[in-house]
C-alpha cells in the first residue's frame, strides 16, 4: 500500500517536470524524493516515470495516477480552506452577563459575524460572572464592572455613563 508521502513526492515530482525542482519546492533533498518514488514504483510495480536528461514525463500509467493524485491533493487543499473560511466558523460560546443591555449589541455583532456560532447566556451580577469564568462555566464575561484580576484578558469595549434621575419637581430635592 502505497503511503501519502510517496503520493505526495510522486505529485510534486510529476507536477514539477523533475526532482531537482521538487525538492527545491518541498524543501527535501532530491535522494530523498528519488527514494520515496522509488518505493512507490516498488510497490506497485508499475513504472511511473520516463527518466530523461531533462528531467522525467509520466508514463501512462504515471499519467493515470497522476489524475488520481491531482484530485485527492485538491480535496486536501479544499477541506483545508473550508475548515479555516469564516463560514465554517461555528461552535458554541457560553456567555456570563451581568445584564443584557451592553450584552445584546454585543450578541448581535457576534450573530453578524458568525452567523453559525451557536451561544447561550447566563445572566448573574458582577461578581457571579466572573465566578462563572474562573469555574469555567462560561467562556466569555460581559460585565459593566471590569475584573482586576491578572487570571484574565479584559478588554474594555465602551464607555457608559450611568445616572440616576427623577421628575424635576419630586419632593426630596
Amino acid at each position: 500500500m502505497a503511503s501519502v508521502a510517496q503520493l505526495r513526492a510522486f505529485h510534486f515530482v510529476a507536477t514539477a517536470g523533475g526532482y531537482s525542482q521538487a525538492a527545491r519546492e518541498m524543501a527535501v533533498s532530491q535522494s530523498a524524493l528519488s527514494g520515496q518514488v522509488r518505493q512507490l514504483e516498488a510497490i506497485s510495480g508499475v513504472v511511473l516515470f520516463e527518466r530523461g536528461p531533462r528531467g522525467v514525463t509520466l508514463t501512462a500509467d504515471g499519467e493515470a495516477l497522476f489524475q488520481v493524485t491531482s484530485r485527492v491533493f485538491s480535496a486536501l487543499s479544499e477541506a483545508a480552506q473550508m475548515l479555516k473560511s469564516p463560514a465554517a466558523e461555528g461552535g458554541r460560546l457560553r456567555l456570563a452577563s451581568d445584564g443584557t443591555v451592553h450584552s445584546l449589541p454585543i450578541l448581535d455583532e457576534l450573530r453578524r459575524r458568525r452567523p453559525k456560532l451557536v451561544f447561550s447566556i447566563q445572566l448573574h451580577n458582577s461578581d457571579q460572572v466572573i465566578e462563572q469564568i474562573v469555574q469555567y462555566r462560561a467562556d466569555v464575561g460581559i460585565t459593566a464592572q471590569l475584573p482586576k484580576d491578572n487570571r484574565f484578558h479584559v478588554q474594555p469595549l465602551t464607555t457608559m455613563a450611568v445616572g440616576v434621575f427623577m421628575p424635576a419637581d419630586h419632593p426630596s430635592l
